[in-house]
């Protein structure tokens, strides 16, 4: 007997959240348990676990989210609860521009970023239904390399132009 997948079921694209959101949980609690072991002062050691916690996620998780593409739909899950998750129906939109961060290995992007850029580890999204203007701005981190593939799925498979919307040649988070 065949089964058959409903094509809502069917997803585009898939991304899930950025490894450094990992880190972010699994290094405090090894370095908790080592300086435990070690029998450190344990108001040093927790002054020290939450400024290195507060530093790696502002440097390397901020704006961390898993994005998933779904019939036009794509769903945007931020980790942290402050950041408000998204639902937009792509199909709405024709033109895009997007920004890569610092961290990022390629930057071909035409956004020009510098070392003032060092303190944002996200990359940014800008969706229009016009050449002109920029409508939507969305600061998203992926995995490595998952960002770029995002942009070819944008381009190449929901058919958006890529245009230099006003205003974005000049962003700087």
């Amino acid at each position: 007997m065949q089964k058959t997948i409903p094509l809502q079921l069917i997803i585009g694209y898939k991304s899930g959240f950025p490894l450094s959101q990992y880190i972010l949980f699994i290094l405090p609690i090894l370095l908790g348990l080592i300086g435990v072991f070690y029998k450190a002062n344990i108001i040093g050691l927790l002054v020290y676990l939450i400024l290195g916690f507060l530093f790696f996620y502002c440097f390397f998780v901020r704006y961390s989210c898993k994005i998933v593409i779904d019939n036009h739909l794509m769903t945007l899950t931020y980790m942290a609860p402050w950041n408000k998750n998204l639902v937009l129906d792509i199909s709405r939109y024709k033109y895009f521009h997007y920004g890569q961060s610092f961290y990022s290995f390629s930057t071909s992007n035409g956004l020009s970023f510098n070392i003032a850029t060092l303190f944002y580890c996200n990359d940014l999204l800008i969706l229009s239904d016009n050449k002109t203007d920029a409508q939507l701005e969305i600061k998203i981190n992926t995995r490595m390399f998952a960002f770029k593939r995002l942009i070819n799925l944008l381009e190449k498979d929901m058919k958006l132009k890529k245009a230099e919307l006003k205003g974005s040649s000049a962003i700087i988070w």
